[in-house]
């Protein structure tokens, strides 16, 4: 673990925000994903025929019909996961709790959802994307310093796409994705001492 004194030990925010900027500004390589657009599209179609034959959910888009067409076969187990201070959902929350109980229903809901977010986000790299192949979004920092982009937003993609969609076209031009999500409970199991916990991180 390491001790940092915040009235000390202050990151430099501006070089840093500089030389992302330097980056975005030389471009990031993408490839061809014109065909992976294309499958997730026919992905997207065919599985919307998929659900308006089985569930007669004719527009998956909208929360009203999800909730409708569970509302038609509402049992104990789906009111308890749709159901949130009286009112009904049909968030992601709501289907992975119904995906657990073994409702083929919610997975079809959640595979939707998810070729739908692919879609979009390749869309938004060919959107963005200029002559020469490559992309140069907007960068911002939010209040906590941490890096945003926009036209794409770079953040925002699927982590199991980023690789078939930036390419690093020479040695030297590679980019690395760091998540350190998990940095926090593994501090504080430390700190506290929690043994079983440390043993399940690791």
């Amino acid at each position: 673990m390491y001790l940092i004194d915040s009235q000390y030990t202050i990151p430099d925010i501006d070089y840093m925000q500089d030389r992302i900027v330097e980056c975005v500004n030389r471009g990031i390589a993408i490839n061809d994903v014109s065909r992976l657009y294309k499958t997730f599209i026919e992905s997207q179609q065919a599985t919307i025929k998929n659900l308006k034959s089985l569930y007669g959910i004719s527009n998956p888009n909208s929360s009203a019909q999800v909730i409708e067409f569970f509302q038609s076969i509402a049992d104990e187990n789906i009111i308890d996961a749709c159901v949130v201070d009286g009112k009904w959902t049909s968030n992601k929350d709501a289907m992975n709790i119904l995906v657990e109980k073994g409702y083929n229903e919610a997975v079809d809901i959640l595979m939707y959802r998810r070729i739908k977010k692919y879609a979009e986000s390749v869309k938004s790299i060919i959107d963005a994307m200029n002559k020469d192949g490559r992309i140069r979004p907007t960068v911002s920092l939010g209040k906590t310093n941490r890096i945003n982009y926009k036209e794409p937003a770079l953040m925002n993609i699927p982590k199991p796409l980023l690789w078939h969609i930036i390419a690093p076209r020479n040695a030297g031009n590679i980019l690395f994705s760091v998540d350190i999500k998990q940095q926090e409970p593994w501090i504080l199991c430390n700190m506290l001492g929690i043994e079983e916990l440390k043993e399940i991180f690791r």
